[in-house]
């Protein structure tokens, strides 16, 4: 999304307090509620700027680790389990 003066940016995305990471020009912008529902940032300078908006869940970042968390320790029962019976 591009933008060439300054105001307010708004997405017809439903806002979602943390879930979305918004840089402008690079540089990390904080997000903000438009109208109770929308997703909006502000740009404060004039000229041509680049405006990125990533969606990025928490709950999909806590799924991820505890997945993680769930491979690495049926990974390490399997490890003991070979251990035990060679040790018999």
């Amino acid at each position: 999304m591009n933008a060439t003066a300054p105001g307010a940016v708004v997405l017809g995305e439903a806002f979602e307090q943390g879930n979305y990471v918004v840089t402008v020009d690079g540089k990390k912008s904080e997000p903000f509620r438009v109208n109770h529902a929308f997703l909006g940032v502000l740009v404060n300078s004039d000229g041509p700027h680049e405006i990125v908006f990533t969606y990025r869940p928490r709950l999909w970042r806590l799924s991820l680790c505890t997945a993680a968390a769930g491979i690495f320790l049926a990974a390490l029962a399997i490890i003991v389990s070979r251990r035990a019976r060679e040790q018999r």
